[in-house]
Protein backbone atom coordinates (compact mmCIF):
# COMPACT_ATOMS: atom_id res chain seq x y z
CA UNK A 1 0.00 0.00 0.00
CA UNK A 2 2.78 2.19 0.99
CA UNK A 3 4.45 1.45 -2.89
CA UNK A 4 1.38 2.73 -4.21
CA UNK A 5 1.02 5.52 -2.32
CA UNK A 6 4.54 6.79 -2.91
CA UNK A 7 4.24 5.90 -6.73
CA UNK A 8 0.72 8.43 -7.00
CA UNK A 9 2.51 10.74 -5.16
CA UNK A 10 5.78 10.57 -7.49
CA UNK A 11 3.06 11.15 -10.53
CA UNK A 12 1.43 13.75 -9.23
CA UNK A 13 4.61 15.80 -8.26
CA UNK A 14 6.20 14.89 -11.39
CA UNK A 15 3.35 16.57 -13.60
CA UNK A 16 3.28 19.23 -11.27
CA UNK A 17 6.38 20.21 -11.72
CA UNK A 18 6.14 19.27 -15.89
CA UNK A 19 3.59 22.28 -16.13
CA UNK A 20 2.43 24.28 -13.92
CA UNK A 21 -0.19 26.85 -13.35
CA UNK A 22 0.87 30.07 -12.19
CA UNK A 23 -1.53 33.47 -12.64
CA UNK A 24 -4.38 34.09 -14.64
CA UNK A 25 -6.10 37.43 -15.82
CA UNK A 26 -9.76 38.15 -16.52
CA UNK A 27 -11.33 40.48 -18.39
CA UNK A 28 -14.89 41.04 -19.62
CA UNK A 29 -15.57 40.46 -23.35
CA UNK A 30 -17.99 42.87 -24.05
CA UNK A 31 -15.72 45.77 -23.17
CA UNK A 32 -13.56 45.13 -25.97
CA UNK A 33 -15.39 45.91 -29.86
CA UNK A 34 -15.97 42.68 -31.40
CA UNK A 35 -14.61 40.63 -28.01
CA UNK A 36 -11.37 41.49 -29.45
CA UNK A 37 -8.00 41.74 -27.33
CA UNK A 38 -4.52 41.75 -28.83
CA UNK A 39 -1.52 40.47 -26.58
CA UNK A 40 1.89 41.17 -26.72
CA UNK A 41 4.76 39.68 -24.47
CA UNK A 42 7.47 41.34 -23.68
CA UNK A 43 9.82 39.05 -21.64
CA UNK A 44 10.16 39.93 -18.21
CA UNK A 45 9.09 43.48 -18.79
CA UNK A 46 5.29 41.35 -18.21
CA UNK A 47 2.66 41.38 -21.24
CA UNK A 48 0.87 44.61 -23.32
CA UNK A 49 -3.25 44.04 -23.77
CA UNK A 50 -4.43 45.71 -26.31
CA UNK A 51 -8.44 46.75 -27.34
CA UNK A 52 -10.53 49.10 -28.52
CA UNK A 53 -13.08 50.28 -25.94
CA UNK A 54 -17.04 49.28 -26.60
CA UNK A 55 -19.81 51.45 -25.92
CA UNK A 56 -22.33 50.40 -23.09
CA UNK A 57 -24.56 48.77 -25.99
CA UNK A 58 -22.67 45.14 -26.62
CA UNK A 59 -20.45 45.86 -29.92
CA UNK A 60 -20.89 49.51 -30.21
CA UNK A 61 -17.68 51.76 -30.66
CA UNK A 62 -17.27 54.21 -27.90
CA UNK A 63 -14.48 56.09 -29.65
CA UNK A 64 -11.78 55.44 -32.21
CA UNK A 65 -9.19 55.57 -29.15
CA UNK A 66 -7.24 52.24 -28.33
CA UNK A 67 -6.51 51.71 -25.14
CA UNK A 68 -3.42 49.89 -23.93
CA UNK A 69 -2.35 47.76 -20.40
CA UNK A 70 0.41 46.67 -18.91
CA UNK A 71 0.94 43.61 -16.74
CA UNK A 72 4.11 42.78 -14.89
CA UNK A 73 4.44 38.60 -15.10
CA UNK A 74 1.97 37.85 -12.32
CA UNK A 75 -0.94 40.05 -14.11
CA UNK A 76 -0.28 43.31 -12.28
CA UNK A 77 -1.31 46.59 -13.59
CA UNK A 78 2.12 48.83 -14.23
CA UNK A 79 1.13 50.78 -17.03
CA UNK A 80 -1.45 52.63 -19.46
CA UNK A 81 -1.84 54.61 -22.28
CA UNK A 82 -3.91 55.01 -25.32
CA UNK A 83 -3.84 56.18 -28.84
CA UNK A 84 -6.32 57.34 -31.66
CA UNK A 85 -6.22 56.94 -35.02
CA UNK A 86 -8.08 59.00 -37.48
CA UNK A 87 -11.79 57.81 -38.24
CA UNK A 88 -12.48 55.65 -41.06
CA UNK A 89 -9.22 53.87 -40.35
CA UNK A 90 -8.85 50.05 -39.31
CA UNK A 91 -6.05 48.38 -38.18
CA UNK A 92 -4.21 46.40 -40.71
CA UNK A 93 -1.43 44.25 -38.52
CA UNK A 94 1.26 44.92 -35.52
CA UNK A 95 4.60 44.86 -35.52
CA UNK A 96 7.81 44.53 -32.73
CA UNK A 97 11.15 44.98 -32.22
CA UNK A 98 12.60 44.90 -29.05
CA UNK A 99 11.41 48.05 -27.77
CA UNK A 100 8.48 49.86 -29.68
CA UNK A 101 5.38 48.44 -31.22
CA UNK A 102 4.60 49.95 -34.52
CA UNK A 103 0.69 49.76 -35.61
CA UNK A 104 -0.37 50.17 -38.96
CA UNK A 105 -3.78 51.49 -39.69
CA UNK A 106 -5.05 52.33 -43.37
CA UNK A 107 -8.78 53.75 -44.63
CA UNK A 108 -11.66 52.32 -46.23
CA UNK A 109 -12.39 54.76 -48.22
CA UNK A 110 -9.59 57.27 -49.34
CA UNK A 111 -7.32 54.90 -50.31
CA UNK A 112 -4.49 57.63 -50.51
CA UNK A 113 -3.39 57.62 -46.49
CA UNK A 114 -1.97 55.52 -44.19
CA UNK A 115 -1.27 55.80 -40.60
CA UNK A 116 1.89 53.58 -38.56
CA UNK A 117 1.77 54.21 -34.94
CA UNK A 118 5.11 53.85 -32.92
CA UNK A 119 3.99 52.47 -29.21
CA UNK A 120 7.03 52.61 -26.45
CA UNK A 121 6.83 49.31 -24.91
CA UNK A 122 7.92 51.12 -21.72
CA UNK A 123 5.93 54.28 -21.35
CA UNK A 124 3.31 52.99 -24.14
CA UNK A 125 3.42 56.40 -25.73
CA UNK A 126 2.79 56.64 -28.77
CA UNK A 127 4.13 58.70 -32.20
CA UNK A 128 3.02 58.52 -35.23
CA UNK A 129 3.46 58.91 -39.37
CA UNK A 130 0.88 59.84 -41.81
CA UNK A 131 1.76 58.70 -45.16
CA UNK A 132 -0.03 59.51 -48.45
CA UNK A 133 0.59 57.45 -51.67
CA UNK A 134 0.20 58.83 -55.05
CA UNK A 135 -2.20 55.73 -56.59
CA UNK A 136 -5.01 53.47 -55.06
CA UNK A 137 -3.10 50.48 -53.14
CA UNK A 138 -3.95 47.70 -51.27
CA UNK A 139 -2.05 46.76 -48.29
CA UNK A 140 0.19 43.74 -48.14
CA UNK A 141 3.04 43.34 -45.51
CA UNK A 142 4.40 44.89 -42.84
CA UNK A 143 7.94 44.45 -41.38
CA UNK A 144 10.46 46.28 -38.90
CA UNK A 145 13.87 46.02 -38.56
CA UNK A 146 16.86 48.41 -36.64
CA UNK A 147 14.05 51.23 -36.28
CA UNK A 148 12.82 50.86 -40.16
CA UNK A 149 9.17 49.74 -40.71
CA UNK A 150 8.84 48.22 -44.37
CA UNK A 151 5.09 48.33 -46.32
CA UNK A 152 4.38 45.75 -48.97
CA UNK A 153 1.85 47.35 -51.45
CA UNK A 154 -0.23 46.51 -54.23
CA UNK A 155 -1.41 49.69 -56.12
CA UNK A 156 -2.96 50.24 -59.45
CA UNK A 157 -6.13 52.05 -60.64
CA UNK A 158 -8.55 53.86 -58.68
CA UNK A 159 -11.89 52.78 -57.72
CA UNK A 160 -13.26 55.29 -59.87
CA UNK A 161 -11.62 54.47 -63.02
CA UNK A 162 -12.52 51.15 -62.93
CA UNK A 163 -16.19 52.15 -62.08
CA UNK A 164 -16.26 54.28 -65.10
CA UNK A 165 -14.67 51.60 -67.45
CA UNK A 166 -17.93 48.86 -66.28
CA UNK A 167 -20.30 51.72 -66.58
CA UNK A 168 -18.97 52.37 -70.44
CA UNK A 169 -18.92 48.59 -71.29
CA UNK A 170 -22.42 48.00 -69.71
CA UNK A 171 -24.53 49.01 -72.82
CA UNK A 172 -21.27 48.19 -75.37
CA UNK A 173 -21.86 44.35 -74.32
CA UNK A 174 -18.57 44.80 -72.14
CA UNK A 175 -16.27 45.23 -75.11
CA UNK A 176 -14.21 47.93 -73.59
CA UNK A 177 -14.09 45.85 -70.51
CA UNK A 178 -12.04 43.11 -73.64
CA UNK A 179 -9.62 45.51 -74.25
CA UNK A 180 -8.61 47.17 -70.77
CA UNK A 181 -5.38 46.49 -69.27
CA UNK A 182 -4.99 48.15 -65.87
CA UNK A 183 -1.78 49.01 -64.83
CA UNK A 184 -0.61 47.12 -61.26
CA UNK A 185 2.52 47.72 -59.55
CA UNK A 186 4.21 46.36 -56.47
CA UNK A 187 5.80 49.23 -53.65
CA UNK A 188 7.95 49.18 -50.81
CA UNK A 189 7.66 51.87 -48.62
CA UNK A 190 10.61 52.15 -45.72
CA UNK A 191 9.52 54.82 -42.26
CA UNK A 192 12.70 55.34 -40.79
CA UNK A 193 11.56 56.46 -37.09
CA UNK A 194 15.30 55.84 -35.65
CA UNK A 195 15.10 59.68 -36.29
CA UNK A 196 14.02 62.53 -34.52
CA UNK A 197 11.52 62.96 -37.82
CA UNK A 198 10.51 60.35 -39.68
CA UNK A 199 11.22 59.88 -43.00
CA UNK A 200 9.84 57.56 -46.06
CA UNK A 201 11.00 56.20 -48.84
CA UNK A 202 9.19 54.72 -51.70
CA UNK A 203 10.94 51.44 -54.20
CA UNK A 204 8.68 50.53 -57.10
CA UNK A 205 9.79 46.86 -57.59
CA UNK A 206 7.99 45.66 -60.61
CA UNK A 207 4.78 45.75 -62.56
CA UNK A 208 3.26 47.06 -65.70
CA UNK A 209 0.36 47.31 -67.91
CA UNK A 210 -1.59 43.99 -68.80
CA UNK A 211 -0.64 42.44 -65.32
CA UNK A 212 -2.11 41.05 -62.06
CA UNK A 213 0.47 41.37 -59.22
CA UNK A 214 1.10 39.13 -56.23
CA UNK A 215 2.80 39.96 -53.40
CA UNK A 216 3.97 37.09 -51.89
CA UNK A 217 6.63 37.38 -48.99
CA UNK A 218 8.06 39.76 -46.90
CA UNK A 219 10.72 38.14 -44.24
CA UNK A 220 13.19 39.84 -42.26
CA UNK A 221 16.92 38.13 -41.14
CA UNK A 222 18.02 40.61 -38.19
CA UNK A 223 21.26 39.18 -37.90
CA UNK A 224 21.98 39.98 -41.42
CA UNK A 225 20.45 43.11 -41.55
CA UNK A 226 17.65 42.12 -44.75
CA UNK A 227 14.44 42.20 -45.95
CA UNK A 228 13.46 39.58 -48.00
CA UNK A 229 10.64 39.76 -51.10
CA UNK A 230 8.80 37.18 -52.77
CA UNK A 231 6.65 38.66 -55.68
CA UNK A 232 4.69 37.44 -58.54
CA UNK A 233 3.85 39.07 -61.86
CA UNK A 234 1.67 37.28 -63.56
CA UNK A 235 0.28 38.13 -67.58
CA UNK A 236 -1.12 36.17 -70.36
CA UNK A 237 2.30 35.17 -71.98
CA UNK A 238 4.12 34.44 -68.60
CA UNK A 239 4.39 34.71 -64.81
CA UNK A 240 7.69 35.93 -63.49
CA UNK A 241 8.54 35.33 -59.93
CA UNK A 242 11.12 37.42 -58.44
CA UNK A 243 13.00 37.54 -55.59
CA UNK A 244 14.40 40.68 -53.95
CA UNK A 245 16.18 41.82 -51.11
CA UNK A 246 16.21 45.48 -49.41
CA UNK A 247 19.42 45.98 -47.22
CA UNK A 248 18.67 48.65 -44.97
CA UNK A 249 17.20 51.23 -47.44
CA UNK A 250 19.27 49.88 -50.42
CA UNK A 251 17.48 47.36 -52.49
CA UNK A 252 19.28 45.44 -54.64
CA UNK A 253 18.53 44.19 -58.40
CA UNK A 254 15.36 41.48 -59.65
CA UNK A 255 16.38 38.03 -59.54
CA UNK A 256 13.77 35.41 -61.74
CA UNK A 257 12.88 32.59 -59.76
CA UNK A 258 10.75 29.89 -61.98
CA UNK A 259 9.20 27.03 -60.83
CA UNK A 260 8.88 24.00 -63.67
CA UNK A 261 6.30 24.29 -66.68
CA UNK A 262 2.49 24.32 -65.55
CA UNK A 263 3.01 25.14 -62.36
CA UNK A 264 2.19 28.95 -60.35
CA UNK A 265 3.20 29.58 -56.54
CA UNK A 266 0.10 29.71 -54.63
CA UNK A 267 1.88 30.52 -50.85
CA UNK A 268 5.50 31.12 -50.07
CA UNK A 269 8.30 31.96 -47.37
CA UNK A 270 12.11 33.12 -48.05
CA UNK A 271 14.32 32.39 -45.50
CA UNK A 272 18.09 33.46 -45.51
CA UNK A 273 20.44 31.03 -44.15
CA UNK A 274 23.68 33.14 -45.27
CA UNK A 275 24.99 36.33 -46.72
CA UNK A 276 24.69 35.00 -50.35
CA UNK A 277 22.22 32.23 -49.69
CA UNK A 278 18.41 31.35 -49.72
CA UNK A 279 15.61 28.64 -49.23
CA UNK A 280 12.03 29.06 -50.48
CA UNK A 281 9.71 27.24 -49.81
CA UNK A 282 5.57 27.27 -50.47
CA UNK A 283 3.12 26.06 -52.06
CA UNK A 284 2.26 25.04 -55.30
CA UNK A 285 -0.72 25.18 -57.74
CA UNK A 286 -1.54 24.06 -61.32
CA UNK A 287 -1.81 26.58 -63.54
CA UNK A 288 -5.81 27.35 -64.73
CA UNK A 289 -4.24 27.44 -68.03
CA UNK A 290 -6.42 30.21 -70.97
CA UNK A 291 -8.75 27.89 -72.72
CA UNK A 292 -11.72 25.61 -71.32
CA UNK A 293 -10.21 22.81 -71.98
CA UNK A 294 -6.69 23.55 -70.67
CA UNK A 295 -8.65 24.47 -67.16
CA UNK A 296 -10.19 21.30 -67.84
CA UNK A 297 -6.57 19.83 -67.75
CA UNK A 298 -5.52 21.31 -65.04
CA UNK A 299 -8.42 20.47 -62.75
CA UNK A 300 -7.74 16.81 -63.32
CA UNK A 301 -3.87 16.74 -62.30
CA UNK A 302 -2.99 15.89 -58.98
CA UNK A 303 -3.74 19.11 -56.58
CA UNK A 304 -0.85 20.79 -56.10
CA UNK A 305 1.83 20.22 -53.37
CA UNK A 306 4.87 21.87 -51.31
CA UNK A 307 7.94 23.52 -53.43
CA UNK A 308 11.57 24.29 -51.80
CA UNK A 309 14.19 25.92 -53.80
CA UNK A 310 17.73 26.77 -53.24
CA UNK A 311 18.92 30.47 -54.22
CA UNK A 312 22.89 31.50 -53.48
CA UNK A 313 24.57 34.57 -55.10
CA UNK A 314 20.85 35.11 -57.12
CA UNK A 315 20.96 31.90 -58.66
CA UNK A 316 18.63 29.09 -58.34
CA UNK A 317 20.42 25.95 -57.53
CA UNK A 318 17.68 23.60 -57.32
CA UNK A 319 13.75 23.60 -57.05
CA UNK A 320 12.14 20.41 -56.06
CA UNK A 321 8.02 19.46 -56.24
CA UNK A 322 6.92 17.43 -53.55
CA UNK A 323 3.07 16.56 -54.61
CA UNK A 324 -0.01 16.36 -51.79
CA UNK A 325 -0.53 12.72 -53.28
CA UNK A 326 2.89 11.81 -52.21
CA UNK A 327 2.95 12.35 -48.65
CA UNK A 328 2.70 9.13 -46.34
CA UNK A 329 2.28 9.99 -42.83
CA UNK A 330 0.03 13.55 -42.89
CA UNK A 331 -2.45 13.37 -45.64
CA UNK A 332 -3.75 16.76 -46.66
CA UNK A 333 -7.26 16.50 -47.00
CA UNK A 334 -10.31 18.53 -45.80
CA UNK A 335 -12.57 16.73 -42.98
CA UNK A 336 -16.10 15.63 -43.85
CA UNK A 337 -18.79 17.35 -42.38
CA UNK A 338 -19.87 16.06 -39.73
CA UNK A 339 -23.19 17.49 -40.34
CA UNK A 340 -23.94 16.53 -43.50
CA UNK A 341 -24.93 12.50 -43.09
CA UNK A 342 -26.10 10.17 -45.68
CA UNK A 343 -24.28 9.03 -49.29
CA UNK A 344 -21.81 11.41 -50.81
CA UNK A 345 -21.97 12.80 -54.44
CA UNK A 346 -19.29 11.00 -55.59
CA UNK A 347 -18.62 14.12 -58.51
CA UNK A 348 -19.03 16.46 -56.04
CA UNK A 349 -16.26 14.94 -53.52
CA UNK A 350 -13.69 14.43 -56.62
CA UNK A 351 -13.96 18.38 -57.52
CA UNK A 352 -14.15 19.10 -53.80
CA UNK A 353 -10.34 16.60 -53.52
CA UNK A 354 -9.33 18.83 -56.71
CA UNK A 355 -9.56 21.97 -55.60
CA UNK A 356 -7.05 21.35 -52.90
CA UNK A 357 -4.67 23.29 -54.66
CA UNK A 358 -6.44 26.42 -53.97
CA UNK A 359 -8.22 25.18 -50.58
CA UNK A 360 -5.38 23.83 -48.58
CA UNK A 361 -3.20 26.84 -47.56
CA UNK A 362 0.39 27.20 -45.20
CA UNK A 363 1.29 28.53 -42.07
CA UNK A 364 5.04 28.32 -42.21
CA UNK A 365 7.09 28.54 -38.95
CA UNK A 366 11.26 29.66 -39.02
CA UNK A 367 13.21 26.98 -40.23
CA UNK A 368 15.94 24.55 -38.50
CA UNK A 369 18.89 23.73 -40.17
CA UNK A 370 20.08 20.13 -38.30
CA UNK A 371 22.84 18.26 -39.40
CA UNK A 372 22.17 17.72 -43.09
CA UNK A 373 18.52 17.98 -42.98
CA UNK A 374 16.12 21.00 -43.41
CA UNK A 375 13.40 20.94 -41.08
CA UNK A 376 10.19 23.13 -42.44
CA UNK A 377 7.86 23.33 -39.27
CA UNK A 378 4.05 24.09 -40.89
CA UNK A 379 0.41 24.88 -40.07
CA UNK A 380 -2.28 24.04 -42.85
CA UNK A 381 -5.40 25.58 -43.29
CA UNK A 382 -8.52 25.74 -45.06
CA UNK A 383 -11.52 28.25 -45.35
CA UNK A 384 -14.78 27.68 -44.37
CA UNK A 385 -17.96 29.08 -45.06
CA UNK A 386 -22.36 28.67 -44.36
CA UNK A 387 -25.00 29.50 -46.23
CA UNK A 388 -27.91 31.76 -45.00
CA UNK A 389 -31.21 32.36 -46.83
CA UNK A 390 -32.19 36.07 -45.90
CA UNK A 391 -35.16 38.51 -46.45
CA UNK A 392 -34.32 41.19 -48.73
CA UNK A 393 -36.66 43.94 -50.09
CA UNK A 394 -36.70 44.80 -53.52
CA UNK A 395 -39.32 47.66 -55.14
CA UNK A 396 -41.07 46.99 -51.68
CA UNK A 397 -41.76 43.42 -51.95
CA UNK A 398 -39.85 40.74 -49.16
CA UNK A 399 -38.05 37.80 -51.16
CA UNK A 400 -35.63 35.59 -49.87
CA UNK A 401 -31.92 35.40 -51.14
CA UNK A 402 -29.26 32.43 -50.64
CA UNK A 403 -25.92 34.20 -49.49
CA UNK A 404 -22.12 32.16 -48.70
CA UNK A 405 -21.10 33.46 -45.00
CA UNK A 406 -17.10 33.17 -44.67
CA UNK A 407 -16.73 31.62 -41.32
CA UNK A 408 -13.19 31.93 -40.55
CA UNK A 409 -9.64 29.38 -41.37
CA UNK A 410 -9.67 26.25 -40.03
CA UNK A 411 -6.57 24.80 -39.19
CA UNK A 412 -5.80 21.04 -39.86
CA UNK A 413 -2.85 20.69 -37.02
CA UNK A 414 0.79 20.62 -37.32
CA UNK A 415 3.20 18.71 -39.17
CA UNK A 416 7.18 18.85 -39.78
CA UNK A 417 8.43 17.95 -43.66
CA UNK A 418 12.13 17.16 -43.84
CA UNK A 419 14.59 17.66 -46.90
CA UNK A 420 17.91 17.05 -47.41
CA UNK A 421 20.31 19.99 -48.63
CA UNK A 422 19.28 19.44 -52.38
CA UNK A 423 15.55 19.71 -51.66
CA UNK A 424 14.84 16.11 -51.82
CA UNK A 425 12.24 15.24 -48.83
CA UNK A 426 13.49 12.78 -46.10
CA UNK A 427 10.53 12.27 -44.39
CA UNK A 428 7.08 14.30 -43.18
CA UNK A 429 4.92 13.74 -40.26
CA UNK A 430 2.72 15.58 -37.98
CA UNK A 431 -0.79 14.95 -36.57
CA UNK A 432 -4.61 16.78 -37.31
CA UNK A 433 -6.69 18.27 -34.81
CA UNK A 434 -10.51 16.94 -34.70
CA UNK A 435 -11.80 20.30 -34.48
CA UNK A 436 -8.69 22.56 -34.87
CA UNK A 437 -8.92 26.06 -34.66
CA UNK A 438 -10.96 28.27 -36.35
CA UNK A 439 -9.60 32.01 -36.96
CA UNK A 440 -9.77 34.83 -39.49
CA UNK A 441 -5.74 35.43 -39.37
CA UNK A 442 -3.87 32.68 -41.03
CA UNK A 443 -1.21 34.22 -37.97
CA UNK A 444 0.36 30.83 -35.72
CA UNK A 445 -1.66 28.52 -33.63
CA UNK A 446 1.04 25.99 -32.59
CA UNK A 447 4.24 26.10 -30.55
CA UNK A 448 6.98 24.15 -31.99
CA UNK A 449 10.85 23.84 -30.51
CA UNK A 450 13.47 20.47 -30.51
CA UNK A 451 14.22 18.25 -27.50
CA UNK A 452 16.86 16.46 -26.61
CA UNK A 453 16.02 13.53 -28.47
CA UNK A 454 15.81 15.23 -31.99
CA UNK A 455 12.29 15.23 -31.47
CA UNK A 456 9.65 18.35 -32.44
CA UNK A 457 7.58 19.00 -29.70
CA UNK A 458 4.35 20.76 -30.40
CA UNK A 459 3.00 22.84 -27.82
CA UNK A 460 -1.51 23.89 -28.33
CA UNK A 461 -4.28 25.31 -26.08
CA UNK A 462 -7.41 23.29 -27.36
CA UNK A 463 -10.67 22.58 -25.50
CA UNK A 464 -9.89 24.29 -22.48
CA UNK A 465 -6.66 22.30 -22.10
CA UNK A 466 -2.63 23.29 -22.75
CA UNK A 467 -1.42 19.62 -24.67
CA UNK A 468 1.85 18.64 -26.52
CA UNK A 469 2.69 16.03 -29.01
CA UNK A 470 6.29 15.06 -29.97
CA UNK A 471 6.82 14.32 -33.47
CA UNK A 472 9.71 12.16 -34.73
CA UNK A 473 10.34 10.80 -38.22
CA UNK A 474 8.19 7.47 -38.22
CA UNK A 475 6.10 8.21 -35.45
CA UNK A 476 4.34 10.52 -33.28
CA UNK A 477 4.05 10.63 -29.30
CA UNK A 478 0.35 10.53 -28.22
CA UNK A 479 -1.10 13.61 -26.79
CA UNK A 480 -0.14 14.57 -23.20
CA UNK A 481 -2.33 17.10 -21.36
CA UNK A 482 0.64 19.00 -19.77
CA UNK A 483 -2.38 21.06 -17.66
CA UNK A 484 -6.15 22.41 -18.07
CA UNK A 485 -6.14 26.39 -18.45
CA UNK A 486 -8.22 27.77 -14.88
CA UNK A 487 -11.41 28.66 -15.33
CA UNK A 488 -13.42 31.77 -14.50
CA UNK A 489 -12.87 32.53 -10.38
CA UNK A 490 -15.95 31.15 -8.26
CA UNK A 491 -17.21 29.82 -11.70
CA UNK A 492 -19.73 26.62 -11.48
CA UNK A 493 -20.47 26.25 -15.19
CA UNK A 494 -17.61 27.13 -17.89
CA UNK A 495 -17.65 26.94 -21.23
CA UNK A 496 -14.57 27.25 -23.74
CA UNK A 497 -15.38 28.98 -26.58
CA UNK A 498 -13.61 28.25 -30.30
CA UNK A 499 -13.78 31.94 -31.07
CA UNK A 500 -12.65 32.80 -34.78
CA UNK A 501 -10.12 35.74 -33.74
CA UNK A 502 -6.69 35.17 -33.47
CA UNK A 503 -5.87 36.99 -30.38
CA UNK A 504 -7.69 34.00 -28.36
CA UNK A 505 -7.52 30.13 -27.97
CA UNK A 506 -3.49 29.54 -28.09
CA UNK A 507 -0.19 29.58 -26.59
CA UNK A 508 2.73 32.03 -27.08
CA UNK A 509 6.00 31.77 -25.11
CA UNK A 510 6.85 34.23 -22.56
CA UNK A 511 10.43 34.22 -20.73
CA UNK A 512 12.13 31.51 -19.25
CA UNK A 513 10.18 28.10 -19.61
CA UNK A 514 6.77 30.49 -19.18
CA UNK A 515 4.26 30.26 -21.92
CA UNK A 516 1.07 32.63 -22.44
CA UNK A 517 -2.48 30.88 -23.01
CA UNK A 518 -5.01 32.72 -23.78
CA UNK A 519 -8.93 32.06 -25.14
CA UNK A 520 -12.15 32.73 -24.79
CA UNK A 521 -14.36 31.27 -21.63
CA UNK A 522 -18.41 31.92 -21.09
CA UNK A 523 -19.47 31.46 -17.94
CA UNK A 524 -23.35 31.28 -17.29
CA UNK A 525 -25.58 31.24 -14.29
CA UNK A 526 -26.14 27.65 -11.89
CA UNK A 527 -29.34 28.80 -10.90
CA UNK A 528 -32.90 27.35 -11.84
CA UNK A 529 -34.82 28.69 -14.79
CA UNK A 530 -37.11 30.87 -12.82
CA UNK A 531 -34.32 32.87 -11.17
CA UNK A 532 -32.34 33.22 -13.93
CA UNK A 533 -33.35 36.58 -14.65
CA UNK A 534 -31.52 37.93 -11.44
CA UNK A 535 -28.45 36.46 -11.85
CA UNK A 536 -28.13 37.88 -15.62
CA UNK A 537 -25.06 39.77 -14.53
CA UNK A 538 -23.35 36.31 -13.54
CA UNK A 539 -23.70 35.65 -17.40
CA UNK A 540 -21.12 36.58 -19.61
CA UNK A 541 -17.85 36.10 -21.35
CA UNK A 542 -14.44 36.93 -20.39
CA UNK A 543 -11.19 36.75 -22.48
CA UNK A 544 -8.80 35.08 -20.10
CA UNK A 545 -4.91 35.30 -20.12
CA UNK A 546 -2.88 32.20 -18.14
CA UNK A 547 0.81 32.53 -17.34
CA UNK A 548 2.16 28.12 -17.21
CA UNK A 549 5.57 26.74 -16.68
CA UNK A 550 6.62 23.53 -18.77
CA UNK A 551 9.59 22.16 -17.88
CA UNK A 552 11.25 19.85 -20.27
Amino acid sequence: MKKVLLICFSIFFLNSLFAQDQAKLELDAENAVNNKFYTYPVGENGVILMYQPAGKEKGKVKEVTFTLKKYDVNFKESGKGSFMPPKGFTLDQVVSDANYLYAMFSPTINFKKYVVFKIDKATLKSTQFQGEYPKHLSFKAMEVMNGVVYLGFVSGPSVQTVQAIVCLSMPLCFIPMLFYKPKYYTMVTTIDFSKRTASKKDFQLGGGKGLSVNFIDMSKNDSLNKVDLLLSLVGKKETKNIVREINGTTLDKEKAFKLTSGKDIATGKVFSTSSTNKILIGQYKNKPGKSRRERKEAANKAPGGIFISGVDNGKQTFTKLVPFTSFKNFTISIPKDPRKKGKTNNKREAARSMGLQSIISFTFHEILIRDNEILVFAEPYYPTYHTETRVVYVNGRATTQTVTVFDGYKFLGAMVMAFDLEGNMVWENGFKIADGPLSFSTSRKFDFYETEDDGIKVVYNNAGSIFSKVIYDDKVESEVELMKVKTATNAKKVKNLDSRYTEVNGTEYWYDNFYLAFGMQKITSDTKAKDRAKDEKKNKTIFYLNKIEIEE
